[in-house]
């Protein structure tokens, strides 16, 4: 059992075939019932009979349109009612055609195929046995956008006046990034300046965090990275910290000091409260909270 599913972003209708002119290659079919092969109602069918063992259909789109799939549906029946092997051809004049696709189908199927602008579109079954068609239908399926990127660095923490590189990985539009494609967006902008890959962090900066994140642009979509965080990197190495008292556990008033931005020392009850740290190194010049 197979379901498909289309999403449509033209003005067109997503059936491309709906409304479309429709021609067969056996006469004896009427116009009447040739419409049934593309009405939108899968209860509708065609029985183009028992002696038919080629058949082709042509459809006139009215106009050049861009499409790359063709679904087709029929009342399948082993050894009675077959279609067999499906065709797909497409035409700007309706004379001369160019092969898109070729694939066995049973029951209900898809073929997949690179998009193509034209009017008119050819299928044949020319080793079919009574085939039944219940639908035909032509889509020009978007394809989801699958860019990403992969942003790292050489250090998860920042020391003013020291570099720190980073490295870009990722496709866009189903191609390895191009590094000369990168723009870095760096938070906020007075903690340095990118020189290709390297953040060079201004000497004067005095921020306890730098967020970097790479973009490119990709049509009218902008793909966005994963956002590094830098901590400062001059913190001193902490001994041991003590504080008048914590909240919970979770907490603690080692939190204050882990390098982790998310987590913190929360104090219980109010009024005035204390926390004492030792450092194994001595001497320092800035304080950051």
């Amino acid at each position: 059992y197979q379901q498909y599913f289309f999403v449509n972003n033209s003005e067109e209708p997503a059936n491309l075939l709906s409304g479309a002119g429709i021609t067969c290659s056996d006469e004896t079919i009427s116009a009447f019932q040739l419409a049934k092969v593309i009405d939108g109602n899968h209860n509708t069918e065609t029985n183009f009979g028992a002696e038919t063992n080629s058949l082709t259909l042509t459809f006139d789109l009215g106009a050049a349109k861009s499409f790359n799939t063709l679904m087709l549906y029929e009342n399948y029946y082993i050894g009675f009612n077959e279609v067999r092997n499906v065709t797909v051809e497409s035409s700007e004049d309706g004379v001369n055609f160019t092969p898109l696709g070729t694939k066995w189908i049973q029951g209900v199927g898809s073929i997949s195929f690179d998009t193509v602008k034209a009017q008119y579109v050819r299928v044949s079954m020319p080793a079919c046995q009574g085939p039944i068609l219940q639908e035909i239908e032509l889509y020009n399926v978007q394809k989801p956008d699958m860019s990403y990127l992969n942003l790292t660095a050489n250090a998860s923490k920042f020391i003013p006046g020291v570099p720190v590189d980073f490295t870009v990985n990722g496709e866009v539009n189903d191609a390895p990034v191009d590094p000369s494609d990168v723009v870095y967006v760096v938070e906020p902008a007075e903690a340095g300046v990118m020189k290709g890959n390297t953040l060079r962090v201004s000497k004067d900066f005095e921020g306890a965090l730098i967020s970097v994140t790479a973009t490119v642009e990709n049509g009218e979509r902008t793909v966005r990275s994963n956002t590094i965080n830098l901590t400062t990197g001059a913190n001193l190495t902490m001994d041991s910290v003590t504080a008048d008292n914590y909240y919970s556990s979770s907490y603690k008033p080692e939190m204050a000091f882990d390098g982790i931005m998310t987590t913190r020392w929360a104090s219980k009850g109010a009024g005035s409260h204390w926390i004492d740290i030792n450092y194994v190194e001595t001497g320092f010049n800035r304080f950051v909270v």
